[in-house]
This record gives structure tokens, C-alpha cells and sequence, in this order.
């Protein structure tokens, strides 16, 4: 049993989800547990979200910024300026979170007071919130403990929206890198690189999965920033698992790019990388 009940401070960044913010909204609004600071912050939305989160507002307690669009983590970082939490979760608008998630995680915070993170499983839902897959972690117990090599080389997936982060880690780190377009798994990283992560078995939140048909130009950027992301650690971590990581990374900038001119840049084969079945098929269909 919870003896205290500290303040959690949730950061919902909105962009143009005019047909799913009222329900990520209260997703939040409606968890068992009650001590809750909602942050909410439109980055330049075109459609009618703002006017549902005034709608929302007129009946809930929430603070509520509009602002030009930023992106992504200027948004995040705007929202952990203002937090007041102890602990900070964030969902993006188009995603939404069952019930007993913020319960849930802050019973394992106080069953695990040397963890600093915790992450969980998660349903994948269409447009209409129908269950059609899951992102499945499996996590020993008693003892959750997800490491930076876990993350790095994606043996374990960490769903933002299910992520609850104590303040002190923000404080202590910084906050997300503006300068990515993929700011989770950076974070993910850095926060692995100093404390202890922990993951739970449970499925505690919802995402969207909509809009699948990701332009060429997108996963262009998308394998340049994980290139850019693996830079920041080439002289922090040991050879070997740098290696790895930029293997893996490899792998799925073939997969994803298949011949596209962009893959000479970043794929450096080796005797190494070639032992791995998939790198090898993968560069000899595309890589000439």
C-alpha cells in the first residue's frame, strides 16, 4: 500500500489530432490516481485540436499553451520547465492510457526506490482504439532491470508514452535534444547511462498506429539522426558494443531505405558486421 502520494506532473505535446486529443486528455484525467499536474501544449496545430483542449478545459483543471510550432522537444522541454511533479510521464495526443498506469508505476517506484525510470508494455490500436498488436517486452522478476545495452541494441523496446521518469533525472541530465528528430531513444540512452531503468510485464497504455505510409524523405532523416545519436557515444562506451549498436543500425537502414544513395554514407561493412546472416543478405541485395 502507497503510504504517500507524490505529485505527477504529465506533458501532452499535441500537433493536428483533432480526432484523438479528447481522448488521450482524459485518459489522464480519468486515472485512479488523482494527484496528477496535466500539462498540455499545442506546437502549431492547423485543424480543431485547440478547440477541444478549450472545450476540455472549460470542464477540467488543466493548464493548457499554444504556441508556434517548435517541434517535439521544444515542447517537452517547455513542459519539464514548468513541472512541478515529482515524477514526470508524457503521452503524446494521439496516444491514451488505461487506468491504473500512473497507480501502477508509482507503486513501483516506492517497491523500487533505486530505480529512476520505469517503462512497460503496450497495446498498438488503430484509428477507431481497436487492439491489433502489442509492443512486447518481457522483464525478469523480481528484479526489472533494463540496461544501456538493452536499449542500444533494441533488445528491449521502450514505448514513450508508457515511460515515468523521477524530476531529479531531467535536473541532473538536461532535457531532450532539440536538434533530433528522434529525441526518446536519445534520452532513453543517456538516462541508462547513469541510473537505474526498470521495466514492468504490465500493458499499461495505448498507441495509435495511423498515417503508416512514412515518406522516403522521413526515414532518410530518421537514419541520419540514429547515425547522429550513435556519434555521441563513440568515445563513451567500449568498441565492441559501439560496434554492435552501429551494425544494428545498419541492418535497419537497409531494410528500411533498401538502394537508396543515402546507405554509402553509413554502412561501413567488416568481417565482423559480415558474421551477422541478416547484415550479410541485406548488403549483398541492396548495398550494390
Amino acid at each position: 500500500m502507497i503510504d504517500e502520494y507524490p505529485l505527477v506532473t504529465v506533458i501532452v505535446p499535441c500537433y493536428n489530432h483533432e480526432k484523438f486529443i479528447s481522448e488521450s486528455i482524459l485518459s489522464v484525467l480519468n486515472q485512479e490516481y488523482r494527484r496528477i499536474e496535466l500539462i498540455v501544449i499545442d506546437d502549431g496545430s492547423n485543424d480543431q485540436s485547440i478547440d477541444i483542449i478549450l472545450k476540455l478545459k472549460e470542464q477540467f483543471d488543466f493548464i493548457f499553451i499554444s504556441q508556434e510550432n517548435k517541434g517535439i522537444s521544444n515542447v517537452l522541454n517547455k513542459g519539464l520547465a514548468m513541472a512541478k511533479g515529482e515524477y514526470i510521464a508524457f503521452l503524446a495526443s494521439d496516444d491514451y492510457w488505461l487506468p491504473n498506469k500512473v497507480f501502477s508505476q508509482i507503486a513501483f517506484f516506492r517497491n523500487h526506490p533505486e530505480f529512476k525510470m520505469v517503462f512497460s508494455n503496450a497495446y498498438i490500436v488503430d484509428n477507431k482504439s481497436k487492439i491489433i498488436g502489442q509492443f512486447q517486452n518481457n522483464f525478469s522478476i523480481p528484479f526489472p532491470v533494463v540496461s544501456f545495452k538493452d536499449i542500444a541494441l533494441g533488445k528491449k523496446t521502450v514505448p514513450a508514452l508508457t515511460v515515468m521518469v523521477h524530476k531529479e533525472v531531467f535536473l541532473s541530465i538536461g532535457g531532450f535534444d532539440e536538434n533530433l528528430m528522434i529525441e526518446d531513444w536519445d534520452m532513453w540512452l543517456r538516462i541508462a547511462d547513469r541510473y537505474h531503468i526498470g521495466g514492468v510485464n504490465d500493458v499499461l497504455a495505448c498507441y495509435r498506429k495511423h498515417n503508416s505510409n512514412i515518406s522516403l524523405i522521413r526515414l532518410e532523416d530518421m537514419t541520419k539522426t540514429r547515425f547522429r545519436i550513435l556519434g555521441k557515444w563513440q568515445n563513451k562506451i567500449n568498441q565492441r558494443l559501439y560496434n554492435k549498436i552501429s551494425r544494428n543500425l545498419e541492418i535497419l537502414a537497409m531494410s528500411e531505405l533498401g538502394n537508396n544513395p543515402l546507405l554509402k554514407e553509413y554502412i561501413r561493412p567488416t568481417f565482423q558486421k559480415m558474421l551477422n546472416s541478416r547484415y550479410r543478405r541485406l548488403f549483398f541485395k541492396y548495398y550494390f
